[in-house]
């Protein structure tokens, strides 16, 4: 008899809606590609070299602090939201695989998948 092969494993539907929420579509894309799967720390003082800073503004940066506070947060990878978003976008599949580094097979799985009801 052949083994049943395991599920695959998604974040959970809602992992994405805070960032979103807090910043934006096209910013929350960012987020996930450059630092999805890390941890970052949000300052209530910002410093002028901030990574976070350099690659999405001021303005996303404020509204992750306002969402979550000062402290570490926790970045999802998203991977299933973002690839909906890039491919929403006009991106291939091949480059939306390169970029979540993943396999088109998994981007056509997350494509194939309708999110949850009243979820992202």
């Amino acid at each position: 008899m052949p083994r049943a092969l395991p599920k695959r494993r998604t974040s959970k539907p809602d992992a994405a809606e805070r960032f979103v929420r807090a910043i934006g579509e096209g910013a929350a894309v960012k987020l996930f590609l450059g630092f999805g799967g890390s941890t970052i720390y949000l300052s209530a003082r910002p410093y002028a070299n901030s990574q976070l800073v350099a690659e999405l503004g001021e303005e996303a940066r404020n509204g992750l602090l306002r969402e979550f506070g000062a402290g570490t947060v926790n970045i999802p990878l998203a991977n299933a939201w973002t690839a909906r978003q890039l491919n929403k976008s006009g991106l291939p599949r091949a480059a939306i695989a390169r970029a979540l580094r993943i396999t088109r097979e998994s981007v056509r799985g997350f494509l194939n998948e309708a999110p949850a009801e009243g979820h992202l």
